[in-house]
């Protein structure tokens, strides 16, 4: 098994990583892109990955059904949103 400690560096590097691409990606689209929400998604996605390195696969597809269930509500309503300010 992989050290604690060794996961929780290699998650704030890949945070550290993770944020400037959130960067370049906002810089390159519009101000009101409609994008924050699949941003948010790859950042657990990451955060997933350290569980997974540190505990098992059972536990990992629990935690992801689990943001799944909360999260599809909440990436839905950021869809909606934006489609309806632009009218869409």
């Amino acid at each position: 098994m992989i050290p604690v400690w060794l996961v929780l560096a290699l998650m704030f590097v890949a945070g550290l990583l993770y944020n400037e691409l959130v960067e370049y990606v906002q810089a390159q689209l519009p101000r009101a892109h409609g994008v924050t929400a699949w941003l948010v998604v790859g950042g657990v996605g990451i955060a997933l990955v350290g569980l997974l390195l540190l505990t098992d696969l059972r536990t990992f597809v629990l935690a992801l059904l689990v943001f799944v269930a909360c999260g599809s509500p909440m990436i839905w309503g950021s869809m909606r949103r934006y489609w309806r300010e632009r009218g869409l």
